[in-house]
């Protein structure tokens, strides 16, 4: 049986890349009762300035509808240029999944 941690977990940073506040907060509320350090950004630069700081960062939760002048699809073809490994989910308002694979090599097959 799981039970909720309490207790941080060492190197175990999510990073919330969500303009819309109270999503932002709902992520953060969940995750961190059950111990993950949540690093939130509001827009797309702001959260490749934080992954910069914070190459340690497990896990990415990215909104596609981004304000700022950078949409979430163009914030995947910058983090596949880098080489990033770190998983990223996807998380978002717009109905048409082939949205989500511009930039990426290829359609999701």
């Amino acid at each position: 049986m799981m039970t909720e941690s309490t207790q941080p977990t060492p190197n175990h940073k999510i990073l919330a890349i969500e303009d819309d506040p109270e999503v932002l907060a709902l992520y953060k509320s969940y995750l961190q009762r059950r111990g993950y350090e949540v690093l939130s950004a509001t827009g797309a630069r702001e959260g490749m300035s934080l992954l910069q700081l914070n190459p340690d960062t497990r896990l990415i939760l990215l909104d596609l509808n981004l304000p700022g002048g950078m949409s979430g699809e163009e914030w995947i073809a910058w983090y596949i240029a880098q080489g990033q490994k770190t998983p990223v989910v996807v998380a978002s308002g717009k109905g048409d999944i082939l949205t989500i694979t511009k930039g990426t090599t290829g359609p999701l097959r």
